[in-house]
Parts: structure tokens; sequence; C-alpha cells
């Protein structure tokens, strides 16, 4: 399992983006925080954190993850598969 960071949040939607737009009815919080804050002219300080999780297959795998948090308590994931304690042990900090 790959856990990767991102300082940009364009950087994330084009990670993650079309994976969570495919269900984007689940996912619409975290793609609403993402673009607007790729809209933003300069980072927020502290900057938000956005991750994502995936294995050979990519994040689209059956143990792929999302990870999106902002210093303001928005809090959003997106898992698939059945994995219970994939955000736990890929994407805390």
């Amino acid at each position: 399992m790959t856990v990767t960071a991102y300082t940009s949040a364009k950087e994330f939607l084009e990670a993650a983006g079309t994976w969570l737009e495919r269900e984007e009815a689940l996912n619409n919080l975290m793609l609403g925080i993402a673009a607007r804050l790729a809209e933003e002219d300069k980072p927020r300080d502290p900057p938000a954190v956005m991750m994502t999780a995936s294995d050979r297959a990519g994040i689209r795998s059956p143990n792929g993850a999302a990870d999106l948090r902002t210093p303001q308590g928005d809090v959003s994931d997106r898992r698939v598969g059945r994995c219970p304690g994939c955000r736990a042990e890929c994407l805390t900090l």
C-alpha cells in the first residue's frame, strides 16, 4: 500500500478526482472542498491535508482510499472495498 500526500488541491484532484466522481453523490463534499481549494490563489495556513492510498493497481483498486481534512474541521474520506482498518492504518498522520 502506498500513501501519497498532496500539498496542492489541483494535484489531489488530478490523482483522485475521476475516481471520486464515479460516485459523485457519495463524494460531493470532498470534491467541492477540493475544487474550492484548487481555485484559491494561495494555500491556506495551516494547509489542508489531502492523501490517497493505493496499491499496485492504483487508487481504483478494491483497497483504494482518498482523504481530505481542512483545519476548519471539514472531514471527508472515501474508501472502497472492505478494508475496515484502511483509514486508521494508512491515512492517519
